[in-house]
């Protein structure tokens, strides 16, 4: 499984009043947890072909993480 942690981006400038901020606190949280999911689906993959499985399946835990 792989150790590399994913984070959101750091968070830009201010937006111009009467405007709104993408991504707000709510939506880097959700981005962080998705990544992070990510990257466990790809080690789930590789521990797959670890056990016999095909080995496609490294390229598609690649394109997951």
């Amino acid at each position: 499984m792989s150790t590399s942690t994913f984070s959101a981006p750091p968070p830009g400038p201010p937006a111009p009043k009467g405007t709104s901020q993408w991504p707000g606190p709510e939506q880097g949280a959700a981005l962080a947890a998705t990544g992070e999911a990510g990257l466990r689906a790809a080690g789930w993959l590789r521990d797959l072909v670890g056990r016999g499985e095909p080995r496609c399946l490294l390229d598609l835990a690649g394109d997951v993480a």
